[in-house]
């Protein structure tokens, strides 16, 4: 419990709190392959008014903002130090999963629940009390809510007749997801060193959009192939860009999700078998990128920055990171679009004995902050024509 004279302390020494020892993952939480779910509160205000502790309260005292990372969550270490799943993203997402009041009737004070705080539950209990549903708060009822965005995803495929690997099941979920902004700004304050990592550690990528999980919109657009790639070596594909992406004002996003499912080995310490990774580069042909990786470039060329760091994700079986441009000059030249390549990777760590090939799922959205932008029809008559015209992937 952290000692505070103000509802604003309290909040912050919580927030302080879950980046302790005593808030770390716990099996099963820390598999590699599996996607972990953290929680953050939905409501900040309780039905208890009478007992109050810090002047000028009304309500009695809660532990979380909405929005921002629960009490109770765990949180993992992606540290950058060593490998294995000391440096993955966990959480990789997280949702609902209640709020914790103070319980301020008797000294010692210590944390408590709230209906209003809680998410709706069956009630365990349904047949004594005469009462089907309940209040309750933790990790587990946010957990729920991702599994019901996998099973949509799935059913979804299945009923167009391609049943989605899991590999691109975690990647749409993942690539759904983003921080709401008063969470970010709140982990940005107050742990302003690095507040990058504190964020990934605290709530991975974000909270999950069911409907951008299973569809695209007129100014969202979502791309993704399936595919497999030896061990030490690399696929590349051509982004296309739309005119209607890169031009005027506002801002746009490039957002980059990859998924694989690597042999593991419970009792090396490396753990993972491969890793996999993604770059992005802009104004270089096919060739030139080739050419850079064998290292027989002349003038080097270097990858878009992105947003996490690439050091921050290559040990995570799920990465997700995005470009941004506020303006047209970083995605047009003289108003002609910009030639964009993603290339993803694929490393051997130890020998697994098994298929040298690694599966994955790539998934990229491309996303105008106006909603009167008309990228869906755009991006869909693009990639028709140029279907017979160019190969979208290149093995080396």
């Amino acid at each position: 419990m952290p000692s505070a004279n103000s509802r604003e302390q309290l909040r912050l020494g919580v927030l302080e709190n879950i980046f302790g020892p005593d808030h770390g993952l716990i099996d099963p939480a820390t598999a590699a392959i599996v996607l972990t779910v953290g929680s953050v509160a939905r409501i900040d205000q309780p039905s208890i008014r009478t007992l109050t502790k810090y002047p000028g309260d009304v309500h009695a005292p809660v532990a979380s903002a909405s929005e921002c990372p629960s009490v109770f969550t765990r949180t993992g270490i992606c540290d950058g130090r060593g490998g294995g799943l000391h440096r993955s993203v966990k959480p990789e997402l997280v949702a609902y999963g209640g709020n914790n009041l103070l319980k301020l009737a008797v000294p010692p004070y210590d944390w408590g629940n709230d209906p209003h705080l809680g998410e709706p539950s069956l009630a365990f209990d349904y047949q004594s009390q005469n009462r089907l549903f309940a209040s309750a708060c933790g990790t587990s009822f946010a957990a729920p809510f991702v599994t019901h965005i996998a099973a949509r995803v799935e059913h979804m495929f299945k009923s167009m007749g391609t049943p989605a690997s899991l590999n691109l099941i975690r990647a749409l979920i993942v690539n759904s997801a983003n921080h709401a902004q008063v969470a970010r700004s709140f982990i940005e304050s107050h742990r302003t060193s690095d507040a990058e990592l504190s964020i990934l550690r605290a709530m991975g990528y974000g909270k999950p959009i069911p409907e951008a999980a299973l569809y695209s919109a007129e100014n969202r657009v979502v791309l993704y192939a399936e595919d497999e790639v030896a061990e030490d070596h690399y696929d590349l594909y051509e982004l296309v860009l739309p005119e209607e992406f890169v031009r005027g004002s506002g801002r746009r996003r490039i957002n980059l999700t990859l998924a694989y499912d690597p042999p593991v080995r419970g009792a090396r310490k490396e753990y993972l078998a491969r890793t996999m990774w993604f770059e992005l580069f802009r104004d270089a042909t096919a060739r030139q990128i080739q050419m850079h990786q064998a290292g027989t470039l002349t003038t080097p060329i270097t990858s878009e920055t992105l947003s996490p760091k690439e050091s921050r994700l290559e040990w995570s079986t799920v990465q997700s990171a995005s470009f941004e441009a506020r303006n047209s000059m970083k995605l047009a030249k003289n108003g002609v679009p910009r030639v964009f390549h993603v290339l993803v990777g694929c490393q051997k760590r130890f020998p697994s004995g098994e298929d040298a090939f690694q599966r994955y799922a790539l998934v990229a959205t491309l996303e105008h902050e106006r909603n009167d932008v008309q990228l869906y029809e755009a991006v869909r008559t693009q990639l028709q024509a140029r279907r017979v015209q160019t190969r979208a992937r290149v093995r080396v």
